[in-house]
């Protein structure tokens, strides 16, 4: 299914279980690949006043996408930034807890 950018821009976002999250307000688009990165959701209305954080979905955690909705997995986090497709996310222990030798 081919779907173009106008169509794409307004489409309904929601999680697996069916929580309605927002609309697709715009999208991040990788030049190497030519593929879509990031999702950026307008949160709904009855939650977010007009200075409200959106949501940034990545191109992993979609589901589906179909002419009439999004559907993303269930554990979607809110990230005031994205992170860089070229970063490693390493979990460390603090010093203080880390197993003495």
């Amino acid at each position: 299914m081919l779907i173009n950018s106008q169509t794409l821009i307004g489409l309904k976002v929601e999680t697996a279980s069916g929580q309605y999250l927002g609309r697709v307000q715009s999208f991040d688009l990788e030049i190497d690949s030519q593929s879509i990165r990031n999702y950026y959701i307008k949160p709904k209305l009855l939650e977010a006043g007009p200075f409200s954080e959106e949501l940034i979905v990545h191109h992993r955690q979609v589901v589906r996408i179909t002419a009439k909705k999004m559907v993303v997995v269930d554990n979607v986090v809110k990230y005031k930034n994205p992170i860089p497709a070229d970063t490693v996310v390493v979990n460390r222990v603090p010093e203080s807890d880390a197993p003495q030798c």
